[in-house]
């Protein structure tokens, strides 16, 4: 039997929020509700990540300040 090389993925999207004292909350229904989930937010983080599965990746990023897309690269 040959077997499928293609690697499964998984798309997730979740927000978070941060206020001025580094506090954070983590939702993943949208970013009304993570801001909701904490008091004095600073800004509102959008993540859309597409993950290999079942294989366990860790993910490290550093946001830039500026309001824009950021693209990260997983090795």
């Amino acid at each position: 039997m040959e077997h499928d090389h293609m690697t499964e993925t998984k798309e997730i999207e979740f927000w978070i929020a941060i206020d001025a004292d580094g506090e954070f909350c983590v939702d993943t229904d949208c970013a009304e509700d993570a801001a909701n989930g904490i008091g004095g937010i600073t800004r509102v983080f959008a993540f859309k990540v597409t993950l290999p599965l079942p294989k366990p990746t860790e993910v490290a990023v550093a946001v830039p300040d500026t309001d824009q897309p950021v693209n990260v690269t997983v090795s």
